[in-house]
C-alpha cells in the first residue's frame, strides 16, 4: 500500500514537468518506482498562428461540438414527456438560445490540444482521449476557433436541422450531419493506411 501511495505521489509530482512523455524505470528494477515526465504538445506554425482550426484537428473539434450539441439538446428534450416521446418539438426560440449558449467563446474552457502518441488531438470531456495522461493546452486562440466552427455549423445546417438530426438518431445523427465533411479526410487516411 505504501508503494502505491509513493507511486501516486511520484506521478502527481511529475505531472507538470516539461518534455516529451517518458517513463524511466528505477535502477534497482522495482516495477513500482521510477519517473514519469511529460510536456505540452509541440505545435506547428499553423496550430499556433492560423485564425482557423487546422484541417488535421477539425474532425476531433467537430466531434466535440457535436457532443456538446447532443448533450444540450437532450437535456431540453428530457424536460417534458411530450418532447421525450416525440409528440412535441422544441420551440425555435429555445433552439436559438441553446445554440447561442453552446457557441459562445466562454463555453470552450474544457477543450484543448493534447499530444497523444505523438499526434496532436483536440481533447474535451467525454472524448476518447480525455483520460489519457498528458498536458492539455487550452485557452488562447482555441476557444475562438471552436466557437467559429460551432457558428459555422449553425449557419450551414441551421438550428432546426441540427435538432432534427439529433432527434431522429440520438447516437450518431449529429455526428453524421455536421462532421461528415471534416472527418471524411481523416477516415480516408485510416483506410489508406490499413490497405498498405
Amino acid at each position: 500500500m505504501l508503494r502505491l501511495l509513493g507511486m501516486f505521489c511520484l506521478i502527481c509530482t511529475c505531472w507538470g514537468q516539461m518534455g516529451k512523455p517518458t517513463v524511466t524505470k528505477s535502477k534497482d528494477g522495482d516495477p513500482l518506482s521510477g519517473t514519469i515526465s511529460m510536456g505540452p504538445p509541440d505545435l506547428s506554425d499553423e496550430e499556433t498562428q492560423a485564425n482557423y482550426m487546422p484541417s488535421k484537428l477539425r474532425c476531433d473539434a467537430c466531434a466535440g461540438i457535436a457532443a456538446r450539441f447532443a448533450k444540450a439538446l437532450q437535456k431540453e428534450i428530457d424536460k417534458t414527456r411530450a418532447t421525450r416521446d416525440g409528440q412535441k418539438e422544441l420551440d425555435e426560440g429555445l433552439l436559438i438560445d441553446i445554440f447561442e449558449q453552446i457557441c459562445a467563446d466562454r463555453e470552450w474552457s474544457n477543450f484543448g490540444l493534447k499530444e497523444v502518441q505523438g499526434v496532436n488531438r483536440i481533447s474535451y470531456p467525454g472524448s476518447e482521449i480525455a483520460e489519457v495522461p498528458g498536458i492539455q493546452q487550452g485557452g488562447g486562440i482555441w476557444p475562438r476557433r471552436l466557437s467559429d466552427m460551432c457558428y459555422g455549423y449553425i449557419e450551414e445546417f441551421e438550428e432546426y436541422g441540427i435538432y432534427k438530426a439529433h432527434a431522429n438518431d440520438l447516437k450518431k445523427g449529429l455526428y453524421q450531419l455536421i462532421c461528415k465533411k471534416d472527418c471524411r479526410l481523416k477516415d480516408k487516411k485510416k483506410t489508406n493506411k490499413s490497405e498498405l
